[in-house]
């Protein structure tokens, strides 16, 4: 190994030494709000769980008093509270937190600002559990999402990274018969791993669903540079064009409207030119490997050749009509966005939600609320209302979400510190003029 190469490797090995120690820092994170447009927020309290629970076995306000006492609860809206304020945001208790048979209701549990979303979870959960079976609730809410998309999206993410590293050594050494190739590619590409995740954590950033996929994009495309490296010619101009064909590929995941789409983006590109440049500074050219003849390779590539030459008018028309039958088909593409189905069907969380959506008829009933009073920007309202619907409908919570823009209507807000309506000097609830954007 000449003297400058191995200053390269002394290079790389230190920036990994750093980054392991920030990992210390890393912290998982995955929002739902996210996955909604900026302008489509739910209301001013976003940290919550919904409980939904038998009434014949669980006396709702009983529990809500229990909840009340946690000191991570700011407040708790049950069947109790919402009869004493009569409304709340233009539902009746029938329609917001009871079963149309009345045999089902609901509490929804607020967290104070800044707790911990898991810590929340953690002890509401302890106390449903101090009260009742676990069979006998189901709880949902954005908490309840984001505490178990946390858990589910870095589910075997470690074992998923080593499988690849060794999948893709193991092909490599197939493909070169070079245990040192092997070897100088996996250890390159597991540096810039720990190297990127490293800058994540110094940044703190937490890490989402959308960035637990560039660590094995990374990987995968690490390989490919290693491949190109070590066996071709002149390889730099190729994987410059390689890796500026990914790179901008992955970029243009950067005018997307929703933000895991786009840190996706923003994450992707740097890792992805991250693992291109130690791969190329790292992976030296091997002339006897590229002489090299590797007897499977060879005999695949023969047979496709045969199979070209033999039977090219009957490939053409094959391709031809997979073509038309793909272009005929192609309106008929539907995009799966229930977030729900991101996890196994059988799941805690999957079930529970749909128990609550089965029961309660829809877990989050919300409006957009424009600010602005009067002055509001109708025609931005207007333009967007058909993405913000779509949006919603697939929202697990949301039965139905439509647009009101031509009547501005009078409701009333609950107080979250005393689970009162907000009154004026008089003591009677105080108005609020709210655009209903979303019902």
């Amino acid at each position: 190994m000449k003297k400058s190469h191995a200053i390269i490797w002394v290079f790389w090995i230190l920036l990994a030494a750093w980054g392991m120690m920030e990992l210390r820092h890393l912290r998982v994170s995955n929002s739902l709000e996210a996955w909604m447009p900026d302008i489509a927020t739910p209301g001013p309290y976003r940290s919550y769980v919904v409980i939904g629970i038998p009434s014949s076995r669980v006396d709702a306000a009983a529990m809500a008093f229990r909840l009340r006492e946690l000191p991570e609860v700011s407040f708790c809206i049950d069947p109790f509270a919402v009869r004493a304020t009569g409304w709340l945001n233009g539902l009746s208790v029938d329609g917001f937190v009871i079963s149309h048979d009345g045999a089902y209701s609901g509490i929804f549990c607020f967290a104070r600002a800044g707790i911990d979303p898991h810590l929340f979870l953690t002890h509401v959960q302890k106390t449903l559990r101090d009260l009742s079976a676990e069979d006998l609730f189901a709880i949902g809410g954005p908490i309840a999402f984001q505490c178990a998309m946390d858990d589910w999206s870095q589910d075997r993410l470690p074992l998923i990274l080593i499988a690849i590293l060794l999948v893709g050594g193991g092909v490599l050494f197939a493909v070169t018969h070079s245990f040192r190739i092997s070897i100088e590619a996996m250890a390159a590409i597991g540096l810039s791993q720990v190297i990127f995740l490293g800058a994540v954590c110094r940044l703190r950033i937490p890490l989402d669903m959308s960035g637990a996929l560039v660590p094995p994009m990374m990987m995968g495309m690490g390989f490919s540079y290693a491949a190109h490296r070590a066996l071709r010619r002149n390889s730099v101009a190729v994987l410059v064009t390689c890796g500026l064909a990914a790179a901008i590929g992955i970029a243009s995941y950067a005018t997307a409207d929703l933000k895991p789409v786009r840190h996706f983006a923003l994450a992707g590109v740097p890792g992805l030119l991250l693992v291109w440049l130690v791969t190329v500074t790292l992976i030296r050219p091997d002339a006897r490997a590229r002489r090299r003849r590797v007897g499977w390779l060879r005999a695949c590539r023969n047979l496709m050749l045969v199979i070209n030459s033999r039977f090219r008018p009957a490939i053409v028309k094959i391709a031809l009509l997979l073509t038309i039958a793909g272009v005929c088909f192609a309106p008929f593409i539907r995009v799966e966005s229930n977030p729900l189905r991101f996890f196994p069907g059988d799941s805690r969380i999957r079930r529970d939600f749909e128990t609550l959506n089965g029961r309660l008829t829809g877990m989050l009933p919300f409006q957009v609320i424009c600010e602005g009073g009067q002055n509001v920007d109708a025609v931005r309202m207007l333009t967007a209302s058909a993405g913000m619907r779509k949006v919603l409908n697939v929202t697990p919570w949301v039965a139905a979400a439509s647009a009101h823009f031509s009547v501005w209507r009078t409701t009333t807000r609950l107080n979250p510190s005393h689970g009162k309506c907000r009154g004026g000097r008089s003591g009677q609830p105080r108005r609020e003029r709210r655009f209903p954007g979303m019902a």
